[in-house]
């Protein structure tokens, strides 16, 4: 009767919260590393650093101004496109994981008789 109350559990509230879990976890990395906003913000500058241009006609001054806004942007796009490629290998690893957890709970009421008889047999 035990084990019958169990193996209900085990495949009905016990897999719904397994599966909410992995999908939770799922969520907040995805959330953590802010993929979506990251990939909006992309060629934002990097922390928002920009040199502003000087009033009147400098060449030298307008290309010293236009390559530092430009370092800017290049540095946060690294960053940014660096964060975003770790949070979608962390978030898919996470489900790949998680995955493979849900298989090996599929299989756990199998395989709790099988261990079972085997410890038999091995003390005989």
């Amino acid at each position: 009767m035990i084990f019958v109350s169990y193996l209900y559990w085990h495949y009905t509230y016990g897999f719904r919260a397994l599966l909410k879990e992995v999908s939770d976890l799922t969520d907040a990395f995805y959330n953590f590393f802010s993929v979506i906003y990251l990939l909006n913000t992309l060629f934002y500058p990097w922390h928002r650093y920009i040199e502003p241009y000087k009033s009147g006609f400098y060449v030298s001054e307008l290309l010293w101004t236009l390559s530092q806004n430009l370092i800017s942007r290049i540095l946060g796009a690294t960053v940014r496109l660096a964060t975003v490629l770790m949070g979608i290998i962390i978030t898919f690893l996470t489900i790949v994981i998680g995955f493979s957890f849900v298989l090996i709970w599929l299989i756990l009421p199998v395989l709790i008789p099988i261990f079972f008889s085997l410890g038999i047999i091995v003390m005989i």
